[in-house]
């Protein structure tokens, strides 16, 4: 969280010497394999669109436990 906000730091700052704002864009992050309901929270609150979340290894069973393992998290963020 605290790298995120960082970095939105400098695009503000970036976008502000120009005079502009980050109305036009979408920050989309991939958080760490372990996140949160309050990760989630806290992203949206940075001012974070979008999470594409990690599913981990590709492997289709493990695949289908992580999507599991995300669901209430999703649920959380809707």
């Amino acid at each position: 969280l605290e790298a995120t906000a960082a970095v939105l730091q400098q695009i503000d700052a970036a976008l502000d010497a120009v005079a502009r704002t980050r109305e036009s864009f979408r920050i989309i992050i991939t958080p760490p394999y372990s996140i949160t309901t309050e990760m989630v929270k806290a992203y949206r609150d940075l001012g974070v669109d979008e999470i594409v979340m990690h599913l981990g290894n590709q492997k289709p069973e493990r695949i289908e436990n992580r999507l599991r393992e995300l669901q209430p998290i999703v649920a959380a963020a809707a």
